[in-house]
């Protein structure tokens, strides 16, 4: 059994509007499979007074300068990074700037609920009134936030979830060339926001393997049952740990 400090890296990336701690009871059940990173956000949690972001490249470079300490003490520790919606483009993006920008071991893209980068979001919910704007996403994402429906919780949480929409609405892929990484990809077979062909586009942005995964369940599939994307962690968490001992062979 390998020991906590060779356990690979898993930085979570959550959807719009949720903080670090949506990935909290992951910790338990992962605690023998990786490291979780669950960097903050401005806006949300414990950075709730601070200004939220409305660009994924400021996002990106946030996200990166509050784990780079982390990696550059273990700079031999394979990192995965996961995201789900929102949080599979910061992924991607974030993806991207560790390949080009570090030494880090980049090894795994987990994402969910998201099209390929190189799409544009279908539906447009920047600059709705605020009824107008939770009904399109919680329409969007089929899922309704209890803490949406109390007027005084809906007018703090809205600020971060209004920026993190029009961060995700606005987004623009900029790389020439595919990336190296190898990505899997979990779609909700009742998705309406992201359909199957969307997320087999995956293909399209890396020269590394791409496996979908159509699972049961809608956009916010793992919210209610984790279960099958704690294990698809879990056996890539563990095929690493295979692969470093046959390198080292």
């Amino acid at each position: 059994m390998r020991n906590q400090t060779q356990l690979p890296f898993l930085i979570c990336l959550p959807y719009a509007g949720a903080g670090p701690s949506v990935f909290n009871p992951w910790r338990p059940v992962l605690q023998k499979s990786v490291q979780m990173l669950q960097p903050s956000s401005a806006g949300k949690e414990k950075r709730f007074a601070q200004v939220p972001f409305r660009d994924i490249g400021a996002q990106v470079l946030d996200i990166a300068s509050q784990i780079q300490e982390q990696l550059d003490q273990h700079p031999a520790t394979p990192i995965i990074i996961f995201g789900h919606s929102l949080g599979a483009i910061l992924a991607y993006e974030l993806a991207r700037l560790l390949e080009t920008g570090s030494t880090a071991r980049l090894v795994h893209l987990i994402v969910s609920g998201s099209a390929s980068p190189l799409l544009k979001r279908r539906g447009k919910a920047t600059g709705l009134s605020d009824e107008e704007f939770v009904r399109e996403v919680e329409s969007l994402a089929g899922y309704t936030h209890p803490a949406l429906a109390d007027k005084n919780m809906r007018d703090l949480l809205l600020p971060a979830l209004r920026a993190d929409v029009e961060m995700h609405e606005s987004y623009q892929h900029q790389w020439a060339a595919p990336a190296s990484i190898n990505i899997t990809c979990l779609h909700g077979k009742g998705d309406q926001v992201v359909n199957s062909d969307e997320a087999l586009q995956w293909r399209e942005v890396t020269r590394g393997s791409v496996d979908l995964l159509n699972v049961d369940g809608g956009h916010m599939f793992w919210v209610d049952d984790p279960a099958l994307l704690i294990t698809t962690i879990r056996t890539i968490a563990t095929n690493l740990g295979v692969q470093g001992v046959e390198d080292a062979a």
